[in-house]
Formats: C-alpha cells, sequence, structure tokens
C-alpha cells in the first residue's frame, strides 16, 4: 500500500479526519472494493451490540479473504442489527445528499463513506475501517446533535476567547479515538447560549472532576476556550483550555 494510503488508512482509524487533506488521492487502482456476500455493517453492528466499540476490522479481514469464513458470523445477526445497519446508512446518506445539493465538495472522509452507502456491499482495506467506526460515529453523532439542539451559534466566533461566564452542564458524548474512550462534557451558558466543552479519556480522574462538577449546577469559569467544529455539524463551539479555572 502507498505510504500516502498507510498515513490515510492510520488517520481514518484513529478518527482524526482532519489530518486527511481534500487534494489528497486515496485510491489505489489495485484496491478497488470488493463485494461481499452480504451488507458488511451488518457484521459490524451484531459484534459490537452487546461489546460497544469492538474492534471488528480483523473479522471483515479475514471474510474478504476467506468468504466461506462468513457463515460463523452470520447466525450471530439479528433483524436489529440489519436495521441498524440501515438506519446508520440512511443518516449519512441524507448528509451526503444535503452537501452535494449545496454545491459543496466532499472530503475525502465524505467519499470513503459514500462509496459504503452507495454499494451496500462494498469493502477493501481501506473502507475496513470505516466501517468498523460507523456504530460509534453513529451515535455519537445523533447524540451530539441533540446537545448542539440547545444552544446558538456565537454572534461572535472568534477563534480564541477569554471566559467569564456562568455556564450549566448540558449533557455529555462519548467518542472513541483510535480504540481510545473519551467523554466531552458540555456546558451551557446562560446568557449567549454558547456551548463549551471539556474533553478527558474516560475512566480517569479528570472524567471523575468533570462528573462531579457536572453535578453541581450553575458554576463559573474563568479562563480561555478555542473556536471548535464537529465533522456533520455546524454548530460552532469552544474547547475548555487547561486553563481555565472553576468556581460555584
Amino acid at each position: 500500500m502507498p505510504a500516502n494510503l498507510n498515513r490515510i488508512a492510520a488517520a481514518i482509524a484513529m478518527d482524526r479526519w482532519e489530518e486527511i487533506g481534500e487534494n489528497t488521492n486515496i485510491w489505489n487502482p489495485d484496491e478497488e472494493a470488493q463485494s461481499f456476500e452480504c451488507d458488511p455493517l451488518y457484521i459490524v453492528c451484531a459484534q459490537q451490540r452487546e461489546r460497544e466499540n469492538t474492534d471488528t476490522q480483523d473479522i471483515l479481514r479475514t471474510i474478504m479473504k476467506s468468504p466461506r469464513d462468513l457463515d460463523k458470523y452470520m447466525p450471530e445477526v439479528t433483524p436489529e442489527d440489519m436495521m441498524q445497519a440501515k438506519t446508520i446508512r440512511n443518516y449519512y446518506r441524507n448528509i451526503i445528499m444535503v452537501k452535494q445539493l449545496k454545491d459543496e465538495p466532499l472530503l475525502d472522509q465524505m467519499k470513503l463513506l459514500n462509496t459504503i452507502i452507495t454499494d451496500e456491499r462494498a469493502i477493501n482495506r481501506e473502507l475496513i475501517p470505516v466501517l468498523n467506526r460507523m456504530p460509534a460515529m453513529y451515535r455519537e453523532d445523533i447524540e451530539t446533535a441533540e446537545l448542539f439542539k440547545m444552544a446558538k451559534e456565537p454572534s461572535k466566533a472568534k477563534k480564541q476567547i477569554r471566559l467569564d461566564e456562568v455556564v450549566r452542564f448540558a449533557g455529555q458524548v462519548q467518542k472513541t479515538v483510535g480504540g481510545i474512550v473519551f467523554k466531552e462534557f458540555y456546558f451551557l451558558g446562560t446568557h449567549a447560549d454558547t456551548l463549551f466543552a471539556a474533553t478527558v479519556r474516560a475512566d480517569t480522574i479528570e472524567e471523575a472532576g468533570w462528573r462531579y462538577i457536572s453535578k453541581q449546577g450553575n458554576i463559573k469559569v474563568t479562563g480561555s476556550a478555542k473556536r471548535t467544529k464537529k465533522i456533520n455539524h455546524e454548530l460552532t463551539y469552544y474547547d475548555l483550555m487547561p486553563d481555565i479555572e472553576i468556581t460555584k
């Protein structure tokens, strides 16, 4: 696999979409998508149903090399898994359709997703990391969208701001990056309805600290925050920087 494809595949697996430039040529002529005997997302949804964020990449690679191995995994696929796969596909199909209607160029991550949702049996080495991440990506997107409904776009979205504001806990979102689970704690400004977020690794002292803070009602935050946007979401929010101080 060419070096640039290694970098791209690694960025996708690590959920570092920003590392993939729009002008990067991700397509390897020798790496055209193969056709699975079923929707590979069925296998991913089934395997991750009870073991959230399970890495299914090895399973998909094995079946891709030896299609008969599919027989070992299909009995675990339920109608609910099939419906979940369809729901995920429709969600990203709608996002891509809106971008195309707005005549927005598709970044490479969206091109990969478009390949997956256009051909429900498509699979190759570049698509496997994306297929593995799709259920978690979908959950993260849905949870984020619900939170973002509570907030408004900042009137002046500066790159970095100084905070001296009272905020209240709005909710949290879990995401997985490179197999590591993180928690995003969101807080809503009590005046401008701007969202602020603290991202910490799960099951750490930092997470316990933010979980405690989230239960304290209104809190005052001083310090700096950086303007941020999430892929697939239009709203601007601010990441809290390490220099913040919190008081009641």
